[in-house]
């Protein structure tokens, strides 16, 4: 069990109060291009606002001095990478589905 989990169950703890905003550009990455992908179901256009608030969620950070510059950067240009594959990936699942729905099973 994670440090994280045993704070959440036996604390109460939020992810707010035992991370701090430091920590966000830091693990952004893992979740634009995991757990965005992988764990949320949501279409293009909800996918695309997630790079356009990410971005804007690392200005203000920088804007706050919780962050520098450097990582403000990285988290700008990953976030306007998001905003163009996320919606792309879904896309590309959707037209896959599709195309393995109508197709007839090959090991039938």
């Amino acid at each position: 069990m994670s440090l994280y989990q045993r704070l959440y169950d036996y604390r109460e703890l939020e992810f707010c109060a035992v991370f701090g905003p430091d920590k966000i550009l830091k693990n952004l990455h893992t979740f634009l291009n995991f757990f965005m992908i992988r764990k949320v179901m949501a279409s293009e256009e909800l996918l695309r606002a997630a790079g356009t608030v990410t971005k804007k969620l690392a200005l203000w950070l920088e804007e706050q001095d919780y962050v520098d510059e450097r990582q403000v950067k990285s988290a700008c240009s990953l976030a306007s990478e998001a905003a163009r594959e996320l919606p792309a990936a879904e896309r590309l699942a959707r037209l896959l589905y599709e195309y393995a729905r109508h197709m007839p099973a090959l090991l039938e």
